[in-house]
Order: C-alpha cells, then sequence, then structure tokens
C-alpha cells in the first residue's frame, strides 16, 4: 500500500507567557488541538518575542518569534497507517 499526504495550515493562536527575560524578551507558549476526519492534528509553538515585535492587536507573526520551535503532530487513522508494521520494526530492531 501507499498513502500520500500533502497539507498546508494557516493557523492563529493564543499564547501565554511563560516567563519575561532579563532583557525584556517574553518566552511564549501555545497550543491548539483539532480533531479532523478522526485525526487528532496538534500544533505547539513555543519561542521568545521582543516587546517591540507585539503590533497594536497585542501579536506578533511567526518569523518574529527568536528560537522558534513549531510542532505538527497527528494521532490518528492516518498516523497509524504510515508506520512501519511489527515485522519491520522487528528486523530494524536486530539489523
Amino acid at each position: 500500500g501507499q498513502t500520500n499526504r500533502g497539507e498546508t495550515f494557516r493557523a492563529k493562536l493564543t499564547a501565554k507567557v511563560l516567563s519575561v527575560e532579563p532583557n525584556g524578551n517574553l518566552k511564549i507558549e501555545a497550543t491548539r488541538t483539532t480533531k479532523i476526519n478522526g485525526e487528532n492534528q496538534k500544533i505547539t509553538l513555543s519561542g521568545l518575542v521582543r516587546p517591540v515585535d507585539l503590533n497594536d492587536a497585542n501579536s506578533v507573526y511567526s518569523y518574529q518569534v527568536m528560537d522558534l520551535t513549531l510542532i505538527y503532530d497527528g494521532d490518528g487513522t492516518i498516523s497509524e497507517t504510515q508506520e512501519p508494521g511489527l515485522i519491520t520494526k522487528f528486523l530494524r530492531f536486530l539489523f
């Protein structure tokens, strides 16, 4: 069998400030979980934001987040079919 997957996503996330660095930068983290076609999809974003990069709407573009970590993870039917089978896992373990 074969599974092809191509995705583009655009999301707005609300982040919480975890801490304020001594130089005033804000350490942020945001998470959004959605369920689409029986598959849970989770977006997690974290990094540092300079206060001067915040706009009038108290928001910031992702390209202005320093040390950006962006994780897009799925869990469900599609993800399970893309995992290797038991025999493949066993052979990888041996070799």
